[in-house]
Parts: C-alpha cells; sequence; structure tokens
C-alpha cells in the first residue's frame, strides 16, 4: 500500500469514526464534514436534506449544513445539484443510486453522494483528484451515513412533535375555557412556547379569501422586530412560493442567488430563513391560509419535520377562527346594541320633526285657510254688485285662483296626514254605477273648458255594489282624469272599468285604466312621476297646475286601500295609467242599512219661502267667530240667503247667546280666546240638553283628521272647513235646515257611525 493509499485508508477509517457519535443530525453532520476537509484535500462538504420518498414531501433540496460556509459557492452550484437530484427520482445516480454523480460547474468538478431515505452529500472535488480507492470507500460510508442521518433525523422529528404536543396540550384546557375577551392573552402565551418548541424568532399566520388572495390585514401573530411594511413586501416578493400549492416551501439565504431579490429581502430584515407552510391546499377552503415561521440564524442547522409544523398551522386556525367567531359575536352585538340606541334616538328625532311639521302644517294651513275664507265670501259677495264684464272675469279668476290655493293645501294636508299615518278610510256599500256617474258629473266642466270629450266604459260583469272608501275613491279617480284632461287638447280621454284581479295578489278589484292624447311623459320621469313634487311641464306649453302632489296622494291612498297603481307612455301618443281598487262584496243586510242611513241629498228647494234668493229667510243663525274679516264676510253671505244672522266673537258670548236666544243652527269657530269652541259646544250641550239644543257646526280652518275627531268628541254634529264656497254654505243649510233633518237629527245622528271630517270634505 502507498502513502497515498494508506492517507486515504486512514482518512475513511476517521470519517467512519465521526459517523453516530450523536442523535443530534446537525452534530453527527458537522463532525463528519471536519473530518473529511480536514483528513482529506476536500475543499468543501454540503449535506442536503431531500425526503423525495414521501408523497406529501417538498420537491427542492434543503441545506443542512455547509463546511466550511460557502454562499458563493452554493449559490452557484444549487441550481445544477437540484437539477441533478430531481432527475435522480426517476433514474437514479450511477452505481445503482450509492456511487458518485458527478457534474462540472465552472471547471470546479462537485461529486454527489445520494443517501437514501435523506437526501445526499456534495463533494467540491480537489485539484489533486482523490483516487478511485478513495470514492469506492466513500460509497461504502455514504451508506452508512444515510442509514445514521435518516434515524437522527427521525429521532429529532419525534422530540419535536413530543414538544409541539406538549405546548398543544398544556393551552388546551386554557383555550377550552377562555372567552372572547382573555382569548388574545391565551394566544400570546401559545405564540411564545410554540416558537420556543421551534427555535424560531416569529411564528406568523397569513389568511386568503376565496380567490385565494393573501391579505396581511387579518394577520395572527406578533411582527414585533420586523421593520414596518416588510411583510406585505415579502409576500409580494414570495408570490410564487405562496401559488406552488406545496405543504411546505423553505426560502433560505444559503439557497438564494446573489442577485434574486428575495435574498436582499431577507437581509433587510437580518432574516435567515422562512418556512411557508400550506394549511390548507385544497380549494374552497378559503378561511384556511399559510403558516409563517422565521429565523434570524441557525434555521440551516435545524432540521423541521413540515407534518408537526402542519399540524401545529392547523390547530392554531382553528383557534383563531374561534377567537374571531367569537370577537364578530362581541362585535355584532356592541354594534347591535350601539344602532338600537341610534334607532331609538333617531326615531324620537323623527317623532319630534313629525310633530313639529304636523303643527307647522297646522298653524299654516289654519292661517292661510282662515284668509282664504274672507277672500273667497269677499269675491262672492262683490261678484253680486253691478260689474262689468272684464270687473265680472277678474273677479271669477280671483275665485278660481283663490280655490286653487285651497286646492294645494288640502293635498298637503293630505300628505301630511299619510305620511304620518293619520289618515283613517272608511268602507261602506256603494252602488258601483251610481258611483261613477257622480264622478262623470265632477270632471264634466273641466272636459268643456279643455275641449275634450271623456268616454267612460264600465264592463257589465261590474258588481252592483261594493264596499270602497267612496270619498278617497273617488279622489283618486277625480286626480288620474283631471290630470289627464288637463294635459289634452281637443282630443279624447278615455275610461275604462272592469272587475279583474290584481296582478301580484288574488283580490278581487276594479281595473281602471285612463288613458289620454296628450304629450305624455318625459321619459325620464315616467318613474318618479309618482314622487312628491314632481310635475311635468311640456314642451308644447301643456300646464296641469298644482304642486305635483296629486299622483304622490294618489300612490300613498292606494297603497294604503292595498291596491296598485302604475303609469306608461303610449305607443302611439299620451300616457295610460292601470288603477286596481280592491274592494268587497256588501252582504244584503249592509246594504238594506246603508240604504236606511243615507244622508239625504242637500236641496233648498221649497224652504219656508218662494224667494229664489232668499231660500233660508226666518231662519236664525248665530255665527261665531274671532276673525272680524271672516265673521263679517260670512255674515253677508248668510243675511244675502235670507237668515237672521247674531254675531258672537268668542265662546263665552256665544254660550250666553245659546242660553237666552233660540237658535237653528250654531256656526261654532273652534279656536278662540277665553273660551275655545270645543268648550262653548260642550257647555252648550249639557245646559240645554240634545233635544233642545240647536244643530252645531264647526266652522275651522283646522282640517286635520285628528282635529277634527275633537270637534265630534265635544258633541258638534258637522264640520264646515275653510274656506267654503257660497254653494257648500247653502247646501249644508239646505241639510240642516230642512224640518225633517231638524225632526230626525238626534236619532240619526246616534243611529249611524259619524263619520270623519275627510268623508265631509
Amino acid at each position: 500500500m502507498n502513502t497515498n493509499s494508506a492517507n486515504e485508508t486512514q482518512a475513511l477509517l476517521g470519517i467512519s469514526l465521526s459517523i453516530g457519535t450523536s442523535l443530534d443530525t446537525e452534530e453527527m453532520l458537522k463532525r463528519v464534514a471536519i473530518r473529511i476537509t480536514r483528513l482529506t484535500s476536500v475543499q468543501s462538504v454540503a449535506v442536503f436534506h431531500w425526503d423525495h420518498e414521501r408523497p406529501n414531501s417538498p420537491v427542492e433540496p434543503r441545506l443542512v449544513i455547509s463546511m466550511p460556509i460557502a454562499n458563493d459557492w452554493l449559490s452557484g452550484c444549487f441550481k445544477h445539484i437540484k437539477d441533478a437530484l430531481c432527475s435522480a427520482a426517476e433514474k437514479p445516480f450511477s452505481g445503482n443510486g450509492i456511487g458518485p454523480h458527478r457534474f462540472d460547474d465552472d471547471d470546479s468538478g462537485i461529486k454527489a453522494f445520494r443517501l437514501p431515505g435523506f437526501g445526499c452529500i456534495c463533494l467540491a472535488e480537489p485539484a489533486n483528484k482523490l483516487s478511485d480507492f478513495f470514492w469506492e470507500g466513500f460509497s461504502s460510508i455514504a451508506k452508512q451515513l444515510s442509514v445514521t442521518a435518516a434515524g437522527c433525523y427521525a429521532h429529532e422529528g419525534t422530540l419535536l412533535r413530543q414538544q409541539l404536543d406538549q405546548v398543544f396540550i398544556s393551552h388546551s384546557g386554557t383555550f377550552k375555557s377562555a372567552s372572547s375577551s382573555d382569548l388574545s392573552d391565551s394566544l400570546n402565551d401559545f405564540f411564545h412556547d410554540s416558537k420556543h418548541a421551534l427555535s424560531a424568532d416569529w411564528i406568523l399566520l397569513i389568511q386568503k379569501d376565496h380567490t385565494g388572495r393573501l391579505s396581511t390585514n387579518n394577520l395572527v401573530g406578533s411582527v414585533e422586530g420586523l421593520p414596518a411594511g416588510w411583510l406585505s413586501s415579502f409576500v409580494s416578493c414570495a408570490a410564487a412560493a405562496f401559488d406552488s400549492n406545496k405543504p411546505l416551501f423553505i426560502l433560505d439565504q444559503s439557497q438564494l442567488s446573489t442577485g434574486d431579490p428575495k435574498l436582499g429581502l431577507l437581509r433587510s430584515a437580518s432574516v435567515e430563513a422562512v418556512a411557508i407552510c400550506s394549511l390548507s391546499s385544497a380549494p374552497g377552503k378559503a378561511a384556511i391560509g399559510f403558516a409563517l415561521c422565521l429565523w434570524r440564524s441557525g434555521f440551516s442547522q435545524k432540521l423541521i419535520d413540515f407534518r408537526a409544523l402542519e399540524s401545529f398551522g392547523l390547530l392554531l386556525w382553528s383557534l383563531i377562527n374561534r377567537h374571531n367567531q367569537n370577537r364578530t359575536i362581541y362585535r355584532y352585538q356592541s354594534e347591535l346594541v350601539s344602532k338600537s340606541r341610534e334607532a331609538r334616538a333617531s326615531a324620537s328625532r323623527e317623532a319630534l320633526a313629525n310633530k313639529t311639521k304636523s303643527r307647522f302644517v297646522a298653524t299654516v294651513s289654519h292661517d292661510v285657510r282662515t284668509a282664504l275664507t274672507g277672500m273667497l265670501s269677499s269675491l262672492e259677495l262683490l261678484t253680486d254688485t253691478e260689474l262689468d264684464k272684464q270687473q265680472y272675469d277678474r273677479v271669477r279668476q280671483a275665485i278660481r285662483l283663490t280655490e286653487h290655493v285651497n286646492s294645494i293645501m288640502n293635498d298637503v294636508i293630505d300628505l301630511s296626514a299619510l305620511e304620518e299615518g293619520k289618515l283613517n278610510l272608511f268602507f261602506a256599500p256603494t252602488k258601483t254605477r251610481e258611483f261613477f256617474d257622480e264622478v262623470s258629473l265632477s270632471f264634466r266642466d273641466l272636459a268643456k273648458e279643455t275641449g275634450n270629450r271623456v268616454l267612460m266604459e264600465i264592463d257589465t260583469r261590474t258588481p252592483e255594489w261594493v264596499c270602497l272608501d267612496k270619498l278617497r275613491t273617488r279622489q283618486v279617480i277625480l286626480n288620474l282624469i283631471s290630470n289627464a284632461l288637463k294635459a289634452t287638447r281637443n282630443g279624447t280621454v278615455s275610461v275604462t272599468v272592469r272587475p279583474a284581479r290584481a296582478p301580484s295578489t288574488s283580490k278581487e278589484c276594479l281595473h281602471l285604466v285612463v288613458r289620454d292624447e296628450g304629450p305624455g311623459f318625459p321619459e325620464d320621469l315616467v318613474s318618479e312621476v309618482f314622487e312628491p313634487f314632481v310635475k311635468r311641464d311640456h314642451a308644447d306649453n301643456v300646464n296641469t297646475g298644482g304642486a305635483g302632489l296629486g299622483l304622490a296622494i294618489v300612490r300613498a291612498l292606494v297603497t294604503k286601500m292595498g291596491g296598485q297603481v302604475t303609469l306608461r307612455n303610449r305607443s302611439s301618443r299620451g300616457a295610460e295609467v292601470e288603477l286596481w281598487m280592491p274592494f268587497r262584496r256588501p252582504s244584503t243586510e249592509e246594504i238594506a242599512s246603508s240604504g236606511r242611513l243615507s244622508t239625504p241629498v242637500a236641496s233648498t228647494a221649497g224652504i219656508n219661502t218662494g224667494d229664489e234668493r232668499k231660500p233660508f229667510a226666518g231662519y236664525r243663525i248665530l255665527l261665531v267667530d274671532d276673525d272680524d274679516d271672516v265673521r263679517e264676510a260670512t255674515g253677508d253671505t248668510l243675511t244675502l240667503l235670507g237668515c237672521d244672522v247674531t254675531y258672537a266673537h268668542d265662546g263665552e258670548q256665544a254660550v250666553e247667546w245659546a242660553l237666552s236666544h233660540a237658535f237653528d243652527l250654531i256656526f261654532m269657530d273652534c279656536r278662540m280666546p277665553n273660551m275655545s269652541g270645543w268648550d262653548a259646544t260642550k257647555e252648550i250641550k249639557s245646559r240645554l240638553g240634545e233635544n233642545r239644543s240647536p244643530a252645531i257646526v264647526a266652522l275651522t280652518a283646522a282640517v286635520m283628521q285628528d282635529e277634527t275627531e275633537v270637534c265630534y268628541q265635544a258633541g258638534m254634529d258637522d264640520i264646515l272647513s275653510k274656506p267654503y264656497s257660497r254653494p257648500k254654505l247653502r247646501d249644508l243649510l239646505g241639510h240642516w235646515l230642512q224640518p225633517e233633518a231638524i225632526a230626525e237629527k238626534n236619532t240619526q245622528r246616534f243611529e249611524q257611525a259619524r263619520p270623519s271630517f275627510d268623508q265631509k270634505r
């Protein structure tokens, strides 16, 4: 044996003796590498862990040790090593996978020996090449080294799992009993112990959403000690590692080339290595993300069983989910309490605002109506004087404008009552054809003014009697027809009525279709016409007038009655409104009862005198009102109708006059100083009794429904709202001053349900 062979034999013996001297894989491999570099001319030794035989193992070989540490050499040849080892997964190294496998990199020879069950060991071949005798002997040593390294690795994996299991066990009871408020402290303790078991400096969990996008906003774990924004930069830079679908992906400084941006990023935070453990690679599990373990140093010498790391991540994630769920529940509870508090405050503010609005509407309405009453009565009285044609036309125009203002006030009051839910409906048996005949008479004059004709067709299948709110149904239909007449000039407005089922319900309805031949609605307004204050102003100067509240009131009334209303432009010309009004068929008893209790049509014919201009001559009227102008104008109108009028300016004077004189009728204002009209009515009724007391009619500008109900509760028999026209005043006198009405006043008033003022208007 020559000197070289003796030296090589001695080196092989020394290397062999260093194997198995420690159960610590790192320590054992370090001893082997030192012996190789000291006893031979091998320049560098590197050991890679590459457990390709496991089906879930990461593909990349991972550096365990390098002797001496030579990052430049490793980064220069790592790619070639990986390619060679990956190809060996399908075809073994030379020598049945045990012998050396040689490949060159920049004329530096590297021999690689596979360590079955563990990985491989690579040696930088010296310039003075070792003999084949040495390499054959080293092949046998590689067999021994692979068995020992695999055993040490398994032993360390067992110890690691035991440590992690101990951490899990020690904290499981705490997590089970922890509430949402103290779970954060428990998690911090759990993180601390887990980092110690893994010898890691940071343990972090990153969430991904259902699209697979990573979100560092939902990060779990402390990033104290890492530069600000470093983690977000790392996630962006290492996106390929997160998208690799591998159970474990490790980025190690020693394995990265000098120009790799990930190397600079790791160095900027003094991070030696990062282990990226996928907690779930199955699609659809958006709540699961990745566990990150970061080491400042020493990772290259530590072997981490990724299965233990995956178990750790899954357990930790379940704990975090529980914590997040509890935190979410707590947040929702807090938000619910806060929103409930806000809702109560908002409801209180809204109630106050509605109350203020109602008070404002009532006050303004009262004052405006009071002024309109004097204006209308004075204008009507003016028409009885000697006027030329131009003067008479101007007066009639002023009367129409006064009535128009009153109509707007009525719309404002109706809309306010509907919004506040204070408008009640009163359904009663109604004879269908008579009802529509009355409606036809109402718009006859308007049709004549606009040069239109109205065609109304009632289907023969329409029931003879229906139960509906006659007043409000009339208001809805008249509003729709009057709008159609105002939009049409010298054309035709058609109205069809038939029984039908509403499109979205099974209710029996009256289906009305109103078609006009006007210019239609601008397309941008079709969807908004039922909103308040929306008006259509056409280019051809068709003006429907009003404040834009009519259709809003129509929709609100129809909805309150359980019906539906729609509007659309016709394909030819004009607009078409469809209305479904629910109704109920009355019983025979209801029809008979309505016939007995129906109010006779007001008439002034044949009352006391043949003087047609003074039909109520001889009747004594007490007029009570604190407004001098209204009292004077109304008194003159009553006098013109033949009444003997006595005046009172407040409730006290009204009681005094009523107790000392006999009157046929009392017109009683409600809001007056000293004593209100309601209190005066109660006093008169209680002092005279129902049989001796004359009919008392509320003469009031307060027309909100809740205010008018106070009038009936006070004992008033009827209500005449301000402003009132002479025909309306004459009709009311004709009803209450007829002998039959006076004789039957008491019995009739209490037999029938007293309607609200909405039915009187």
